[in-house]
């Protein structure tokens, strides 16, 4: 304002556009510069706007809605998330897809009821609350017949190959009876385990290339086979066989052996194979999924401008790249505490470097995921400095853990909850705060 160099003109471009921003509500119209202001007119907007300036020096930043009023943390309600997120986090571990894919929605709609209350949107927080109260009285799925099962059972078929350890004639008989069976056999899930097992690492090559074979033919469309692949993975051979075999099986083009994508890849390609074996009239996995988007929908509406469209799509995977774009949106327009380190441009190499190795819808869902995951947790350290250290050492927990992850939606629903952790530590706070005013 003291610059002569600068134009009354720039600085009211400059000021109508705080006057826009929803991270500067207190900016009000009465600051907007003139463009064509004289010398005394600019000292008094600027003595206005040293007076109306929040203290940043202050440990936190007042928390604000979308009508630019400060509002503070409804306790009962924000008490209430907390109590669910408790339990969601806590719940026992999930096994079967169905039941992973219904968890994530769970921790989306509770990740969509913070961000509600986070922006005093009663309405919109109850109806996630709701969803995730709903989802804890029921968290597994109804059962419903595996794809590929048949009325022809035989449970002792497993045992019998186990048995005939090096008698390869015995093996060879034992897989023609299945080859040539008039209706395929159920074996049962000791049956997939030791067939998978012939396939990836039989011997000699005549028995391994006949349960390759065998699996492609008749037991391609079966659940508890195609599990048996995914969890024994790591345990086979990284050759030439195993990769030719695993592509004909999921019909998906795997990379090079020598590829440092080519596990990750192969784990996604079971597991969309997996998916899509579900028929859509009854697979809970699509419900579930679409259930997803909803929740990513929802709040997308709750971050970025105050006018942002709805998102609408059934698909998790438009949903969520909605949501994170309006995050980047939203974080990019912080302004920074003196003294407070900005990592934004840190955060978004990793982003980029991790976005170069996604492979597939999922992993592209996961990567979104966690590039909101870190856009909220730098949010909130600049909030919270003195809740840095706790945020800092959940993403370090939360990346290790999926690191370890074998299952794709192990990782989603890591990263759902990590969300649901760091909004945990953001309410904490507030409450603290809240209480501390309460108390002078």
């Amino acid at each position: 304002f003291d610059d002569e160099l600068i134009t009354s003109n720039d600085l009211w471009v400059l000021t109508s556009l705080l006057n826009t921003f929803d991270y500067a509500p207190w900016f009000s119209q009465d600051l907007v510069l003139s463009p064509d202001s004289e010398t005394q007119q600019r000292l008094q907007v600027r003595a206005a706007i040293e007076s109306t300036w929040p203290n940043l020096a202050v440990t936190e930043i007042p928390r604000w809605n979308p009508s630019g009023q400060v509002a503070p943390v409804d306790k009962v309600v924000t008490q209430q998330w907390l109590d669910l997120a408790d339990r969601l986090i806590n719940q026992p571990e999930l096994l079967r897809s169905e039941d992973l894919v219904r968890s994530a929605w769970a921790f989306a709609w509770l990740n969509q009821a913070a961000a509600a209350i986070a922006q005093n949107r009663e309405s919109d927080s109850q109806l996630g609350r709701q969803r995730v109260a709903a989802y804890l009285d029921q968290p597994l799925a109804p059962a419903i017949p595996a794809s590929g099962t048949s009325s022809v059972v035989d449970t002792t078929w497993g045992g019998q190959f186990r048995r005939a350890r090096e008698d390869v004639e015995e093996r060879l008989y034992l897989l023609g009876l299945l080859r040539n069976a008039p209706e395929v056999i159920d074996i049962g899930q000791e049956g997939s385990d030791v067939l998978v097992q012939a396939a990836y690492t039989g011997r000699p090559e005549e028995v391994r290339s006949e349960a390759q074979s065998l699996l492609i033919a008749r037991y391609r469309d079966n659940d508890s086979v195609a599990m048996a692949l995914l969890e024994a993975l790591p345990d086979a051979p990284r050759n030439a066989s195993t990769s030719a075999f695993l592509q004909n099986y999921t019909l998906h083009i795997l990379p090079a052996l020598h590829s440092e994508l080519w596990e990750s890849e192969v784990r996604y390609a079971i597991l969309a194979h997996i998916l899509m074996m579900r028929s859509p009239e009854n697979s809970q996995v699509d419900d579930a999924a679409e259930e997803l988007a909803k929740a990513y929908a929802a709040q997308a509406k709750l971050v970025g401008p105050r006018r942002s469209a709805a998102v609408v799509s059934t698909n998790p995977g438009e949903a969520i790249s909605v949501l994170r774009q309006r995050w980047e949106d939203h974080v990019a327009g912080v302004i920074i505490p003196p003294g407070a380190l900005d990592t934004r441009a840190d955060l978004m190499r990793w982003d980029a470097a991790r976005r170069a190795l996604a492979r597939g819808p999922i992993q592209g869902l996961v990567v979104d995921q966690i590039r909101i995951l870190e856009l909220l947790a730098f949010l909130v350290t600049i909030e919270h400095p003195q809740d840095a250290d706790r945020v800092g050492s959940l993403l370090a927990q939360t990346f290790v853990r999926r690191g370890s992850d074998d299952h794709v939606l192990d990782q989603l629903i890591e990263v759902e909850r990590a969300l649901a952790a760091v909004w945990r530590i953001r309410f904490k706070a507030w409450l603290e705060q809240i209480d501390r005013e309460a108390n002078g």
